[in-house]
This record gives C-alpha cells, sequence and structure tokens, in this order.
C-alpha cells in the first residue's frame, strides 16, 4: 500500500487518536467510572467526583496523572507518527527493511528516527510504571467500596482497554527502538514505511537500494 495524501492519513490517524483518549479516560478514571458501594446504594457520579476521604481524593489525583502521563506518551507517538508520513512511505514492490539501507545515507533522518524512537519507547516504560501503581491503588480502594459484581467486571474490562493499547504500542515501540525502523502505530494493518515520501526526495522514492562490494549501496530505480 502506497500512502497517497500525508493530509489523509494524519487526519485518519488524528481521529483515532482521540477515539482512544475517549477510551483512556474511562480506563484511567477507574474510580470515576467503576460501579461502587456508598452507604449501601451505588455511588452517585458526585459523590465519586467529590470524596469525602482523603485516599479517595489522593487516588483521583494520581487516576488524573495516569491519564496525563497517556497523553505525554501520546504526544510522542503522534509526533512520531506524523514524522513518518512526511517524510516516509510504505511501498509493497520493494523490500520491507530497504529502509535501513536508504538510512545509511541519509545521516540526518537516521538521527531524527532513533531520537523519536528512543523517546517513545521511553514514555511507555513510564507510562507503563505509572498505569500498574494506578490500578493497584485504585483496585484496592475499589475493593473497600464493592457494591456487586458489576464492580468487578467493569474494572478488569477498563483494565484489559489499558493493558491492550499498551501492549500494542510497547511491540510497535520495542521493535521500532532496536531495529531502528518505522513502524506505524496507528495504521490498522501491519505498516512499516519503508522507503521516502513524495515531493521532496523525488529522486529517491520508489527506488530500492541494492548493494555492491565495491561501491556499497546504491539505488535501483524501477
Amino acid at each position: 500500500m502506497k500512502i497517497k495524501s500525508n493530509s489523509c492519513c494524519f487526519f485518519k490517524t488524528l481521529f483515532t487518536f482521540i477515539l482512544q483518549i475517549y477510551k483512556l479516560a474511562m480506563g484511567t478514571f477507574l474510580l470515576l467510572f467503576v460501579p461502587q458501594n456508598c452507604e449501601g446504594q451505588t455511588c452517585s457520579m458526585l459523590e465519586l467526583w467529590q470524596p469525602v476521604q482523603t485516599e479517595y481524593q489522593m487516588a483521583l489525583y494520581f487516576n488524573a496523572l495516569t491519564l496525563a502521563m497517556f497523553l505525554w506518551t501520546y504526544m510522542w507517538e503522534l509526533k512520531r507518527e506524523r514524522w513518518c508520513i512526511q517524510h516516509l512511505d510504505n511501498n509493497k514492490h520493494i523490500a520491507a527493511d530497504n529502509l535501513s539501507g536508504i538510512l545509511q545515507n541519509r545521516a540526518d533522518l537516521d538521527e531524527k528516527l532513533r531520537s523519536l524512537n528512543v523517546h517513545y519507547i521511553h514514555s511507555l516504560h513510564i507510562t507503563g510504571g505509572i498505569c500498574f501503581i494506578n490500578f493497584v491503588g485504585s483496585g484496592y480502594l475499589i475493593a473497600l467500596r464493592y457494591l456487586d459484581i458489576s464492580t468487578i467486571t467493569s474494572y478488569f474490562s477498563f483494565m484489559l482497554l489499558i493493558l491492550m493499547k499498551l501492549q500494542s504500542s510497547y511491540n510497535v515501540g520495542k521493535q521500532s527502538y532496536h531495529e531502528n525502523i518505522a513502524l506505524s502505530a496507528y495504521i490498522n494493518q501491519p505498516l512499516t514505511f519503508n522507503t521516502l515520501a513524495g515531493l521532496q526526495y523525488d529522486e529517491e522514492r520508489g527506488s530500492a537500494l541494492t548493494y555492491d562490494s565495491t561501491t556499497g549501496y546504491h539505488y535501483l530505480h524501477a
């Protein structure tokens, strides 16, 4: 698949990002969205939003911190994705690892991609740690106000929602970091950016690198 429109691809990514934020808000603010027991009846949203006990107030702040950490991670994810859309492309007619050869001749692009991959994987590590603490702390307080089976199912449903997103992003970030490649974190089908984008890289676009022991890497135009 060749990415024909950078703007179209970016707005599709932005829509996916907004949808993910909605899901993450529900998955990180566990104290607000998991049904709980308040004096023998289901807690109202006001009771959950303005708890009297200090520990629940602190837990809500930590819920907010967890969401903020996800937004920070998404900032790097979107920044990386937009850079890939602007500078790279996917060409199914050339090898998936074609980009690695190109980067050997383009130190500027190689350095930028490495920097984006490093920041992305580090943000995932930190956010994953914060998320784990949030699960444990919020889960303990929610258990103290257990309502019925809906408390358990809601808690684990939201937790699964977050873990699936973290796993998906971590798989992309880890492989991209270790292999210095540009895997997309948003395109639904498997996609690897393996060549340069059009217009600004016309001479190299649609070309594959070939290696000769004497001359080294050079472009082989279709």
